[in-house]
């Protein structure tokens, strides 16, 4: 009985030896060693992933009032033969999809009035704010509190309205 317990035992060393042999530690090729399996560098904490029993959670709500309303009919037929399309709804399911609108430039076009003077005929303009004496600024933005976001360039283009000549533009 000793003797088979022995046996067993070395034939378990053996098995061992074995398993953690690799293409570094023996003949072993290299397409023969197993995959590599990264190790957590997590902390056991003893609680389970994910949110904690007693979290309120955070999850959109449903809107009240969607911006449009697609309904998917039913088609085809019952399994009896009964065509769909001839049978009164009798509920309806919704599942909503929440999209940001798109991203577009929002133009804003300041026009300087002027006057020429009937009696004298001195001209006279009205003047651009002074972020416009230049011919191209940045944009405040409000989310940057009134800061110029880097890139966010304003391009001013300055044109007579009445003869649609081009008086200067210029894109930096």
């Amino acid at each position: 009985m000793e003797a088979q317990l022995a046996k067993v035992l070395a034939e378990l060393q053996e098995i061992k030896a074995r398993l953690g042999l690799n293409s570094t530690t023996s003949h072993q090729p290299p397409s023969q060693d197993k995959p590599w399996t990264p190790k957590s560098e997590r902390q056991k904490t003893g609680r389970s992933s994910g949110a904690q029993p007693g979290h309120p959670g955070k999850t959109l709500k449903i809107v009240e009032h969607p911006d449009e309303i697609v309904t998917l009919p039913v088609t085809g037929h019952c399994g009896c033969g009964q065509a769909w399309d001839t049978v009164i709804v009798s509920d309806e399911l919704a599942r909503q999809v929440l999209d940001l609108p798109e991203i577009r430039l929002h133009a804003v076009e300041y026009r300087a009035q002027v006057k020429v003077c009937p009696s004298c005929h001195h001209r006279e303009q009205a003047s651009f704010q002074l972020t416009f004496l230049v011919k191209c600024s940045m944009a405040p933005h409000p989310w940057t509190g009134g800061l110029p976001q880097r890139g966010a360039l304003r391009s001013a283009q300055t044109y007579s309205k009445h003869s649609g000549s081009r008086l200067w533009s210029k894109a930096q």
